[in-house]
């Protein structure tokens, strides 16, 4: 109820203006019941993004076990379902300050998988470009087109913005590959 009231009003009012009162308001709980779980405002932010990024996690390193290589299930489509079932939580992880530290975490952990999965396809030594840098690039994209669905309510499902996503990314990565380019430097 507490996190629920908090992602409201950070919508609506924006982050800086919301006091825990106006939480708890919101909430229709005391403020004894709040201060009983959370020490501010910030620790209650920070521990409802932790919790979703957390879930998000569990399921791409679940989903990167059980074979994410035969294409079934992208690390980008559970990364879109997901977001559309926590879409509030995510808009205000994606576009809030508060969020930047767990950003960083999600930007790694996505690039880490994305970096062994690729590893699992083709040897580091072939590719023509460094293996940090196609997981970097793919996280970052995955980021900045999350952010962009979330706040402009396209109409796009989560598979048709998964399936744009690897057109943009894994498919030229593929053909790359394909057409032995130049190999890499540095």
């Amino acid at each position: 109820m507490l996190r629920d009231a908090l992602l409201d009003l950070i919508l609506e009012r924006g982050y800086d203006s919301i006091t825990v009162q106006d939480i708890t308001d919101h909430a229709n709980l005391g403020r004894a019941t709040f201060y009983l779980h959370f020490k501010d405002k910030e620790e209650l932010l920070f521990s409802s993004l932790k919790e979703t990024v957390d879930e998000l996690a569990q399921k791409l390193t679940q989903e990167n076990r059980t074979g994410m290589v035969n294409g079934t299930n992208p690390p980008s489509l559970i990364a879109f379902r997901h977001a559309a079932e926590n879409r509030q939580l995510f808009r205000v992880l994606l576009t809030a300050q508060a969020g930047g530290t767990i950003i960083s975490r999600l930007r790694t952990l996505i690039a880490d998988l994305v970096e062994a999965q690729v590893s699992l396809m083709v040897s580091a030594d072939v590719l023509p470009i460094p293996l940090t840098i196609i997981g970097q690039h793919a996280a970052g994209s995955l980021i900045a087109l999350l952010t962009w669905w979330l706040e402009t309510d396209s109409g796009y499902t989560p598979e048709q913005m998964a399936q744009m996503m690897n057109r943009l990314n894994a498919q030229p990565l593929i053909m790359s590959l394909m057409s032995n380019s130049s190999p890499k430097s540095g």
